[in-house]
C-alpha cells in the first residue's frame, strides 16, 4: 500500500506543473472555433475467457481518476439492472462510502447501454471510485461509453439508476447462461489489481449492503489483533430480509427485524445448511461491541457458501465451469478449506439479501442447471486432489 511513495516528489512537481499550464490556458481567450462534441471513448480490448465462450473488457470508463491505493475494495457483479442496483446503493456512501469493482454482464444489451450512459452523464461522480468491467459473448460488439452533455435525467443518478434496477429481468430469462463465476473473478481481479493495489475486497455472490462502517471497522478489527491476514477470509454473516423491508444498517436495527419476522438467514428456508456454518446462534448471542470485530473461527463444513473478506492476492478463484445456478459458490469455499483458509466470522458487519428466497421463486430450468453442475462439482472435488495432493482436507 506504499508503492508510488519514490516518485511522490516527482507527482507534486509534475502536479505544480499542469496547474500553472491550466492557469495560464484559462487566462487565454476562448477559441472562435465552434465548440466541438466530446468525442466517445475508443472502444475498448477485449480478452476470450478460458472456454472462449465470452469476451472481458475490463475498465471501459478507463481507469478511476481519483483511484488511491484503497485498504478495502467492494468486488461485485451483476446484470446491467443489479449492478445498477448496487450502485445506487453507494450513492453517498449510504450503504458502502468505498471503491468498487463492478463486473456487468452485457445483457440485454439495451440495459447494459442505459447504466454506460448513466455513467458518462448524470452518475459521472461514481467513477472516482469505479472501476467498471464487461463480460459479452465472444461475437458481440464492444461496449462504448458515450459522454452525455445532454438534458439532466430526471431525478439525476439516482434516478436513472433507479429505473434501470427497476426494469432489470432475472438473470434466467437472458437466454444466455450467467456466468457468475467468470464475473465474480473479474470483479475480484479488478479490486486486487496492481493499479488499485490494497489489501482485498468483500467477494459477493448475491447480497448487497455491507453494513455500515465495514471499511473502517474492518481496518480497526486487524489492528486490534485476530487472525494473521494471510490464509484468513473473514465471513459476513448473511440474512434475507422481506421484500420492501429497509435495509437495516446495524446489527441492532437486524434484530429489530429478526423479531419480527421480517429477517432470517440467508436461503434460510430453500438450504439451512448453506449457511449453518457461520453459526447464526452463536452470532446473536455475541456481547454487543461499538465496533467491529473478529469474533470467532468457524470449521468449514459442507455445504457452505459464505460472504466474506478476503486478502487481495493468493486466494483460489472460483471454477469458471459453473453456470447458472447450484454449486458455484460451494466449490469455492470447498477449494478454500482444501488450501488450508481458515474462516473467521466478523461481529458487527453482515451482508443483506432484499426478499425471501422461496422455492417456488425459482425458474423452470433451476432442476436441470443444478443437476449439471452436481456432475461438475464431483469432477471438481476429484481436480482438487490432484491440484493440493499434500493437503490432509477433502470436501
Amino acid at each position: 500500500m506504499g508503492r508510488g511513495r519514490l516518485l511522490g516528489g516527482c507527482a507534486w512537481l509534475l502536479g505544480g506543473l499542469a496547474l500553472l499550464q491550466t492557469l495560464y490556458l484559462r487566462a487565454l481567450p476562448p477559441p472562435v472555433s465552434p465548440r466541438r462534441v466530446p468525442k466517445p471513448l475508443p472502444p475498448p480490448r477485449g480478452v476470450l475467457d478460458a472456454s472462449g465462450t465470452f469476451r472481458v473488457y475490463r475498465d471501459v470508463l478507463g481507469p478511476p481518476p481519483r483511484w488511491a491505493p484503497p485498504e478495502l475494495v467492494l468486488a461485485t457483479h451483476g446484470t446491467p439492472g443489479r449492478a445498477a442496483a448496487a450502485l445506487g446503493g453507494a450513492l453517498g456512501g449510504e450503504r458502502w462510502g468505498g471503491p468498487l469493482s463492478v463486473a456487468v454482464f452485457g445483457v440485454p444489451r439495451a440495459g447494459l447501454g442505459q447504466l454506460l450512459a448513466a455513467l458518462g452523464g448524470p452518475c459521472r461522480g461514481l467513477r472516482g471510485r469505479l472501476r467498471l468491467h464487461v463480460v459479452l459473448g465472444a461475437a458481440d460488439p464492444p461496449p462504448a461509453v458515450t459522454p452525455n452533455r445532454g438534458p439532466a435525467a430526471p431525478g439525476g443518478c439516482r434516478g436513472a439508476l433507479g429505473r434501470l434496477a427497476a426494469a432489470d429481468p432475472p438473470s434466467y430469462t437472458l437466454g444466455v447462461p450467467y456466468p457468475g463465476n467468470l464475473l465474480r473473478n473479474v470483479a475480484w481481479a479488478g479490486a486486487a489489481g496492481e493499479e488499485t493495489g490494497g489489501l482485498g475486497g468483500t467477494r459477493n455472490g448475491g447480497p448487497g449492503s455491507p453494513g455500515r462502517g465495514l471499511r473502517e471497522g474492518f481496518l480497526r478489527a486487524l489492528q486490534g489483533g485476530g487472525p494473521p491476514l494471510w490464509g484468513v477470509v473473514f465471513v459476513l454473516p448473511a440474512f434475507e430480509v422481506r421484500l420492501g423491508t429497509p435495509v437495516p444498517g446495524t446489527k441492532a436495527e437486524l434484530q429489530q427485524l429478526w423479531g419480527t419476522g421480517d429477517a432470517r438467514p440467508f436461503y434460510g428456508a430453500l438450504c439451512p445448511r448453506c449457511q449453518a456454518p457461520t453459526d447464526y446462534g452463536r452470532w446473536w448471542a455475541l456481547p454487543p461491541t461499538p465496533h467491529l470485530r473478529v469474533a470467532y473461527e468457524a470449521p468449514w463444513r459442507d455445504p457452505w457458501e459464505p460472504f466474506y473478506v478476503g486478502p487481495a492476492h493468493g486466494v483460489p478463484p472460483f471454477d469458471e465451469r459453473f453456470l447458472q445456478y447450484g454449486f458455484n459458490r460451494i466449490s469455492q469455499a470447498c477449494e478454500l478449506h482444501v488450501a488450508g483458509f481458515r474462516f473467521a466470522v466478523l461481529d458487527g458487519a453482515f451482508v443483506v439479501h432484499g426478499g425471501f428466497k422461496e422455492a417456488d421463486g425459482f425458474h423452470g430450468g433451476r432442476a436441470a442447471e443444478q443437476h449439471r453442475n452436481r456432475l461438475l462439482f464431483r469432477r471438481f472435488r476429484s481436480d482438487l486432489r490432484l491440484r493440493y495432493p499434500r493437503s490432509p482436507r477433502r470436501c
